[in-house]
């Protein structure tokens, strides 16, 4: 044991006592540095991750009204197929409205989409929302509800972006579309 410390018995001996202070000093400081870097460090991407939460709940209300609409025009859409044209203009009104939220939602995935990666999955999304505004006069009243309800579940793959760095995000929590999906019973007509 001797052995080992030995070598530091004679530096500290060969040193005089403000240089003996100066180096316990630095034996101090080096590993509060060291501590202050990996705590700074660690903030910095907290605060990054963070940045994209609030990103990513931004992201999700015009989102969310786009949802509520679709769900709306759902039922607006099983009223037509049941009572006819007495619904026709409050699908149009509602159609009008699911245009304004998706165009919400492009401005809003022009802006965030890159970094929260979702322009890919809203552009297949917003091309199934449109196809289907057609589409829907077209279909019987089953196939309409049945579509339509496809078309909002696919919200949740949308909806539940992930950051490598954590497990959750508080962006997929906000925005978590599965547990909002109104699954409401309506009465086909035979």
């Amino acid at each position: 044991m001797r052995r080992l410390i030995q070598p530091a018995v004679a530096l500290l001996d060969r040193l005089k006592y403000g240089q003996k202070a100066i180096l316990m000093g630095l034996m101090i400081l080096i590993p509060l540095i060291v501590t202050q870097y990996l705590l700074f460090s660690e903030i910095n991407k907290i605060i990054a991750f963070t940045r994209k939460e609030r990103i990513g709940i931004e992201y999700c209300r015009p989102l969310m009204k786009l949802l509520r609409d679709l769900q709306l025009h759902r039922g607006i859409s099983a009223g037509f197929y049941r009572e006819g044209a007495s619904f026709t203009e409050a699908m149009f009104d509602q159609q009008a409205s699911i245009v304004r939220d998706v165009a919400a939602v492009d401005f809003m995935d022009r802006s965030f989409g890159p970094d929260l990666r979702t322009t890919r999955r809203w552009g297949a999304l917003k091309s199934g929302i449109l196809a289907l505004k057609t589409r829907v006069w077209s279909l019987g009243a089953r196939e309409s509800f049945d579509e339509q309800t496809a078309l909002i579940l696919t919200f949740g793959a949308l909806s539940h972006y992930r950051n490598r760095d954590a497990p959750t995000s508080l962006s997929s929590l906000a925005c978590s579309v599965e547990q909002r999906v109104v699954h409401s019973e309506v009465v086909f007509p035979a």
